[in-house]
């Protein structure tokens, strides 16, 4: 299936289990059978909502702790283009227990693999790994349409997902506002701001207090919550 296709009959799946089987045929061309999408914040997976490989591959990988040395989901979170597995030795040095690691996923059937990650709007980035039984020689090549494949599923699984969803109102903070709230998220209280940004006291904390309004928060800790959420704040 070509991407312009995918796309055509992506935008028209009226469930998420239409699109998943539009998106495993599409991928199935390039030679990928197994789907991995997790939605990651940080290092912390906060939820993997399509997890389709080997049967009792998953249970397998956790029981071994695996997810403690595994490579590719740390890699996803600097990373702004897609990335084959078997690519990443190349860029880092990878211990004995990774390459032991990815040894064991070849063999029980879960060989070549690419990940593409897609950042989203409040600081989580979605993860879509894509795997096959055996390796692939000719990756290369056909990278980029991996790329807007996935990507494409992305958005179509989000409209799908969150039908009533619509645009948010965005919220400006000012450079000092920002500024505060930083400091914040480091534990120092509305004096200890104004030391080190070197205004008043109620001046450190009137910016606060606006920037608790603006983004509807009851508290400094939920503003840099809602802040870091929002893409306002990094980690």
């Amino acid at each position: 299936m070509r991407v312009d296709e995918f796309i055509d009959v992506s935008n028209r799946a009226e469930t998420p289990g239409e699109l998943l089987g539009l998106f495993r045929t599409a991928v199935g061309g390039y030679g990928y059978d197994n789907v991995i999408v997790a939605e990651v914040c940080g290092n912390d997976i906060m939820d993997l909502p399509i997890l389709i490989c080997p049967e009792g591959y998953a249970e397998y990988y956790f029981d071994s702790g695996f997810q403690e040395i595994d490579p590719v989901l740390p890699i996803a979170m600097t990373a702004r283009l897609p990335y084959h597995w078997n690519d990443i030795g190349n860029s880092i040095e990878l211990s004995s227990k990774q390459r032991d690691f990815f040894e064991e996923c070849n063999e029980v059937g879960v060989a070549d693999g690419i990940t593409v990650p897609i950042r989203g709007p409040r600081g989580n980035t979605t993860v879509i790994s894509l795997s096959c039984h055996e390796r692939n020689t000719d990756t290369d090549r056909f990278t980029p349409y991996i790329n807007s494949l996935a990507v494409q599923f992305d958005a179509a699984r989000w409209r799908l997902m969150n039908p009533d969803s619509g645009l948010e109102q965005p919220v400006l903070l000012t450079a000092r506002e920002r500024e505060c709230l930083r400091w914040c998220k480091a534990g120092k209280s509305a004096w200890d701001i104004s030391q080190l940004l070197g205004i008043s006291e109620r001046t450190a904390q009137f910016h606060i207090s606006n920037a608790m309004a603006k983004l509807g928060a009851s508290s400094r800790l939920a503003a840099v919550v809602v802040a870091i959420q929002r893409g306002l704040l990094s980690l």
